[in-house]
This record gives C-alpha cells, structure tokens and sequence, in this order.
C-alpha cells in the first residue's frame, strides 16, 4: 500500500515499517470469505469491551465547534447537479462513476499506475477517493491528489495501525488535512478480527480520530469488522453523527446497517456484493435507500466477479454498479445509469466534491 517515501529520522522508520508490516490486510482471506466488514452480534470476545470511556478526546485535541450534517438532497436535486458549472440534465442523460475507496498507492500499481487510472477513466470513473490509513499513506494520498485533478484523499489512521501512532502523527495529520483536496477523516475504526492493535487501544485511538475528524469538520471513512456494538457505541458517544461519513466495504449485518442509517452514515458495497456466497449481503443492500449508498473497489482488494483472483482496480467498479442495479431491478425498476448517477451524487453530497471532473487536460476548477 505504500509509494516510496523519504526515510529522514527514526520516526519515519517507524511510519514505514509499521505500514509495510502491518497492512496487508489479510487479502487473500478477505478474497476468499468476502469478508471486509462486521456480523459480531453473537461472536467475538464481548469480555475486552469492558473498558469503554467518556471524554477521550486526549492526546492535545482541541476540538473547534463542530458542524451538522447536511440535509439529504430534495428529488430534485438528485435528478440534476452541475459538472464543474455546467448543468447536467435529467439522470440519464449523462452519467458519472465516483469509486469512493480505492488504494492507488498501494506498491501494486507501481509499474502500471498511469494506466489503471487511464483505464478506470475510459470505463467512465471520473473521480476517485484514495484512502489514508497511517501517516505514511496520508502522505502518499495527498501527493496524488495533487497529481491528478480528479483524484481525492482521506487522511487517518486504520486501526490495524493505531499501535504505531506516535506523538506528532496528529498534528501531522491535522496538517495534511488542511490541503483544498482532503475530503474525509478515515479510514478509521475497529477490527476485532486479527487485533494487529490491541483491542482497548484501537477504542482508544478510534474515539481520538473520531473527535479529530470534528475538529477538523470532515466526514468519516469507518471500518469495523467484529466489532459493529464497539464501533456503534463510540459514534453515539463522540458524536459522530456530527460530521456523519460512510460505513466503507460494507459487509455486516441488517443490525450494523439500521444503526448505522440511523446515526446518518452512508453505507457502502464493494466487490464483495457481487460474490456467490453474499447472499445477505445482497438482501441487506435490497433494502439501503439509494440516497444513502455509495460504491467502491476497496482496489487493489476485493475484486469483483468476475475477475476473482485478479488484482482489483478502479474500472471494475462499473461491475458493482451493475450488479446493484440487477438486485435493485428485482424489487423496482432500476437501471445501471441511475446506479451510477444517484451513487456520484451521493458521493459528491458527502464529501462535498464537484460532480464530475475537469476534462482531461484541463486544471482542476477551484473548489
């Protein structure tokens, strides 16, 4: 997940090696499982959870007054927007992708880069979100954001990486957040699964990052897997609704999703929906109203079908766009194109981005 970085001291060994070591992700299970999210009601050690706390807002944040989540968008507005100014028709007419996950700065695509984002991009992706998880990738994500005009970064630490958090990573993060093209706060969470850190400490970290992203005024990236009752418990507590954000690679139960729709969160499917064993994942999004769910690759991860076994990239989330419209289409009519547009516009509705990006060869229009 890393480009090549600049090691100047011992804290950027540090930076890089707990990112090379620690963020595999376990892919080739989550390949095989289709598992990337949360269905713990009745599994995982409830006895580690003792020890939730209030106020955990340490670790010299000094939170401003946060914001309140926009108003969901009138029919209206979901049926027209504007591409960089210019007004786009009834849904339909034209259409974008917006892959809302992808990790372009993974070492995978060192030797292809250019050309997977070229492909995405003919395939009819015009924006992509490139995630943070620790210092390192924030860094990365920044970088190629300001490389290509349609591509947005999150910046944040994932909780398989919290144990690496050192003393200036926030005020590091609070820096980068500050760049015009960081839209998000993530991915940031819990995950109960493997504990690559220690349970207590990815809550503890998870409540900091969470009231970190107030401060800064961002929405949230959140990942939770084994540990939807955790994760649940601290967005109430710290007020995540405040900034609202999304449930990424969303793979729990109806439970998580209720929740987490309740609490204002977006919800969304990568891959995983397009696999034969996912089934309730496929009846749980059935019943997500489509002003509230969003679409990504999680690439390189998490390939769809029919590509399984393959390197995951960002074109292939036309794949997941086409699968929801056929599960959607099962209960009310449905099309692909209107997938692709009410999916773009919720996207640019959370993370406040235009609709749409420049033509190519064009400089980004200011935000």
């Amino acid at each position: 997940m890393l480009v090549p970085v600049l090691i100047r001291s011992r804290q950027h060994v540090m930076e890089f090696e707990c990112g090379r070591k620690g963020r595999q992700r376990d892919k080739d299970e989550r390949q095989d499982q289709g598992d990337c999210g949360s269905n713990d009601r009745t599994s995982e050690g409830r006895g580690s959870r003792a020890d939730h706390g209030r106020g955990a807002c340490s670790r010299n944040l000094h939170l401003c007054q946060p914001r309140k989540v926009l108003a969901l968008a009138s029919q209206a507005e979901l049926h027209h927007a504007t591409l960089h100014g210019q007004e786009v028709g009834p849904l339909g007419e034209k259409t974008v992708l917006i892959d809302t996950h992808t990790h372009l700065d993974d070492a995978r695509f060192d030797g292809d880069r250019d050309a997977v984002i070229t492909r995405a991009r003919e395939a009819g992706v015009e924006a992509f979100i490139t995630i943070g998880c620790d210092l390192a990738t924030s860094r990365a994500a920044v970088s190629l954001a300001d490389r290509y005009p349609f591509i947005y970064a999150t910046v944040g630490v994932h909780p398989h990486e919290v144990k690496c958090i050192g003393d200036d990573w926030y005020d590091e993060l609070r820096r980068l957040a500050q760049h015009p093209k960081v839209v998000a706060y993530g991915e940031i969470g819990l995950d109960y699964h493997y504990n690559h850190s220690p349970p207590k400490l990815q809550r503890d970290r998870f409540r900091e990052q969470v009231c970190l992203a107030r401060e800064l005024r961002l929405p949230l990236v959140i990942h939770t897997r084994e540990a939807q009752e955790d994760t649940i418990k601290i967005l109430k507590e710290e007020k995540g609704s405040e900034v609202g954000g999304v449930f990424h690679c969303f793979s729990g139960d109806a439970w998580l999703a209720k929740d987490a729709l309740n609490l204002g969160f977006f919800l969304s499917f990568s891959g995983v929906v397009t696999f034969q064993n996912a089934t309730m994942l496929r009846d749980i999004m059935k019943t997500v109203p489509m002003d509230r769910l969003l679409v990504e690759t999680d690439c390189p991860y998490l390939t769809p079908a029919p590509h399984r076994g393959k390197r995951n990239e960002p074109a292939y989330v036309k794949l997941i766009a086409e699968k929801i419209a056929e599960l959607k289409g099962s209960t009310e009519p449905m099309s692909v194109q209107e997938v692709e547009g009410l999916t773009s516009q919720n996207a640019c509705r959370l993370f406040k981005i235009p609709y749409g990006t420049p033509e190519r060869g064009q400089s980004e229009n200011a935000r």
